[in-house]
């Protein structure tokens, strides 16, 4: 019987995208944690059938500003534990690998654009699909340093892009849920990534091509993880 997927949600804009539908068409519940704005979850980890978290405009070492990042780490944590199937996306992973023993660092550098990822998932459940090289939104400046029990299934300029944290767990440095929505990221972030050298125009140019080159994994990624949710365990 289809579950109740927590969407952990960082930013005001950071919505769930192209992953949606895949999920609400396997049956399957969605509420949402908006942990910028609400104290504390809706739900505890033993409440739900899967977890996703989503990015955000702080990067995972600012607890100070924002102290419910801890929060979001041990219900990463406690959902990994119990086997509950979890996808995090950009400072989703970042967390889930400070959760896990391993940790988010800066790469001294800003990584934004359609940039150039090189897969190597092989027999992966969820990303096992994926061509040799794919083309998603990168948008960037710390990376996941994974645990040791991790396996990185994807990697791009020596960085970690896609990781196996558990048997049921992946994070995703990218942005697997790239859909006609992050527009506004660069609406809104636009100046900011001028100033720090980024080619805005030449990005949002690429952006419609890119969202439809990139739909069908998305929809791919999210049926199969909808497909693991829903799965008896």
């Amino acid at each position: 019987m289809p579950g109740t997927v927590l969407i952990l949600q960082h930013s005001a804009g950071g919505l769930l995208g192209a992953l949606e539908a895949p999920l609400r068409a396997a049956g399957l519940e969605l509420e949402t944690w908006r942990t910028f704005a609400e104290p504390s979850p809706p739900r505890h980890a033993g409440q739900i059938d899967a977890l996703i978290g989503l990015g955000g405009t702080m990067h995972p070492d600012e607890d100070i500003a924002h102290p419910w990042l801890a929060e979001a780490r041990a219900l990463y944590r406690q959902a990994i534990t119990r086997g509950i199937p979890v996808l995090g996306v950009c400072l989703g992973a970042q967390l889930m690998a400070q959760a896990l023993g391993g940790g988010a660092g800066p790469i001294g550098r800003l990584r934004v654009g359609f940039l150039p990822v090189e897969v190597h998932a092989e027999d992966d459940p969820l990303f096992g699909d994926l061509p040799a090289t794919i083309r998603p939104l990168s948008w960037h400046e710390y990376a996941v340093e994974p645990p040791p029990e991790a396996t990185v299934l994807a990697a791009a300029d020596g960085t970690p892009q896609v990781i196996r944290f558990a048997q049921r767990a992946w994070g995703v440095q990218f942005h697997a849920e790239l859909a006609g929505h992050v527009t506004r990221w660069f609406e809104n972030g636009g100046e900011s990534l001028r100033e720090r050298g980024a080619d805005v125009e030449a990005i949002t140019a690429e952006l419609d091509g890119a969202v439809a080159a990139w739909q069908p994994h998305a929809t791919a990624i999210a049926a199969r993880f909808a497909a693991i949710a829903v799965a008896p365990v």
